[in-house]
Protein backbone atom coordinates (compact mmCIF):
# COMPACT_ATOMS: atom_id res chain seq x y z
CA UNK A 1 0.00 0.00 0.00
CA UNK A 2 1.20 3.16 -0.84
CA UNK A 3 2.39 5.74 1.68
CA UNK A 4 -0.36 9.22 2.11
CA UNK A 5 2.84 11.64 0.48
CA UNK A 6 3.41 9.09 -2.25
CA UNK A 7 -0.49 8.94 -3.38
CA UNK A 8 -1.10 12.44 -6.45
CA UNK A 9 -3.56 15.22 -5.59
CA UNK A 10 -6.80 14.86 -6.12
CA UNK A 11 -7.96 16.90 -9.04
CA UNK A 12 -11.02 17.44 -10.73
CA UNK A 13 -11.60 14.28 -13.56
CA UNK A 14 -8.79 12.15 -11.73
CA UNK A 15 -10.74 9.32 -12.13
CA UNK A 16 -10.91 6.57 -9.48
CA UNK A 17 -8.42 5.64 -7.21
CA UNK A 18 -6.01 6.64 -3.87
CA UNK A 19 -5.18 10.35 -4.23
CA UNK A 20 -4.03 12.79 -1.45
CA UNK A 21 -6.91 15.30 -0.15
CA UNK A 22 -5.03 18.26 0.73
CA UNK A 23 -5.80 21.61 2.85
CA UNK A 24 -7.75 24.41 3.54
CA UNK A 25 -9.91 22.06 4.77
CA UNK A 26 -13.20 24.06 5.83
CA UNK A 27 -13.94 23.08 9.48
CA UNK A 28 -17.56 21.52 9.94
CA UNK A 29 -20.14 23.72 11.81
CA UNK A 30 -20.78 21.39 14.67
CA UNK A 31 -16.90 21.46 15.66
CA UNK A 32 -16.41 25.22 16.39
CA UNK A 33 -17.61 25.68 20.06
CA UNK A 34 -20.47 27.57 20.97
CA UNK A 35 -20.39 30.20 23.26
CA UNK A 36 -23.26 28.92 25.00
CA UNK A 37 -23.27 25.42 24.80
CA UNK A 38 -22.02 23.47 28.02
CA UNK A 39 -18.82 22.43 28.57
CA UNK A 40 -18.24 18.87 29.61
CA UNK A 41 -14.55 17.33 30.88
CA UNK A 42 -12.65 14.71 30.10
CA UNK A 43 -11.16 12.74 32.71
CA UNK A 44 -8.59 10.55 32.47
CA UNK A 45 -7.21 7.29 34.08
CA UNK A 46 -5.09 3.99 34.14
CA UNK A 47 -7.00 0.44 34.10
CA UNK A 48 -5.51 -2.44 35.42
CA UNK A 49 -6.63 -5.55 33.34
CA UNK A 50 -6.80 -7.56 35.94
CA UNK A 51 -9.23 -5.22 37.57
CA UNK A 52 -11.26 -5.44 34.32
CA UNK A 53 -13.91 -7.08 33.94
CA UNK A 54 -14.76 -6.90 30.40
CA UNK A 55 -11.15 -5.97 28.77
CA UNK A 56 -9.38 -8.68 30.97
CA UNK A 57 -5.90 -9.45 30.46
CA UNK A 58 -5.15 -12.53 27.72
CA UNK A 59 -2.00 -13.15 27.52
CA UNK A 60 -1.17 -12.67 24.08
CA UNK A 61 1.25 -10.86 22.70
CA UNK A 62 0.98 -7.19 22.38
CA UNK A 63 -1.18 -7.30 25.60
CA UNK A 64 -0.01 -4.96 28.34
CA UNK A 65 -0.71 -5.00 32.23
CA UNK A 66 -2.62 -1.49 31.65
CA UNK A 67 -5.18 0.28 29.89
CA UNK A 68 -5.58 4.19 29.28
CA UNK A 69 -8.74 5.17 29.68
CA UNK A 70 -10.36 8.56 27.82
CA UNK A 71 -14.05 9.44 29.55
CA UNK A 72 -16.04 12.45 28.18
CA UNK A 73 -18.42 13.45 30.68
CA UNK A 74 -21.10 15.78 29.74
CA UNK A 75 -21.93 19.03 32.45
CA UNK A 76 -24.87 18.21 32.95
CA UNK A 77 -24.96 14.35 33.02
CA UNK A 78 -24.36 14.54 36.77
CA UNK A 79 -24.70 17.60 39.77
CA UNK A 80 -21.34 18.58 40.42
CA UNK A 81 -21.11 16.96 43.86
CA UNK A 82 -22.42 13.77 43.01
CA UNK A 83 -19.88 13.71 40.56
CA UNK A 84 -19.06 9.85 39.90
CA UNK A 85 -15.35 10.68 38.75
CA UNK A 86 -14.33 13.14 41.21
Amino acid sequence: MAKLSALPALAPGAGDGDYLVKPPYSAAPEQTPQADAPKGRIVRFTLKTADSKFYPDTGLRGTVPTRAVVVYIPSRMFPAPRHPCS
